[in-house]
């Protein structure tokens, strides 16, 4: 069975931290950050990423809201609902969308985190 994998969204630190648990009884998500600190924060506090399941050419992890660049091309990662899978929105032009395995397989890695 896989792994399932979050991290979470600080929308006031603007950083992005390792979900270490969810508890959804106290509405918490719990992180790593710093050197390995644990932090707790309120639901409303962040956005949680899930991780598509994927890892780009370079073996590093890909989670939604993840920017993937090749050259000076950039596309930010995002879940379509309608296609039920990860996608690739073009910077320039957000009605450009390319399946997330594609531009794995064109040579995009990630760039953030």
């Amino acid at each position: 069975m896989k792994k399932v994998k979050f991290k979470a969204y600080d929308n006031f630190e603007d950083q992005t931290y390792e979900v270490i648990e969810i508890s959804f009884e106290k509405n918490k998500v719990f992180t790593l950050f710093r050197g390995g600190l644990r932090n707790v924060y309120d639901f409303d506090d962040v956005v949680i990423l899930p991780h598509t399941g994927l890892l780009d050419n370079n073996r590093k992890e890909i989670y939604e809201r993840d920017r993937l660049e090749k050259g000076d091309i950039g596309y930010i990662v995002s879940y379509d609902d309608f296609n039920a899978q990860f996608v690739g929105v073009n910077q320039e032009n957000e009605s450009e969308r390319k399946p997330l395995r594609e531009l794995i397989d064109t040579g995009f890695v990630v760039k953030n985190t």
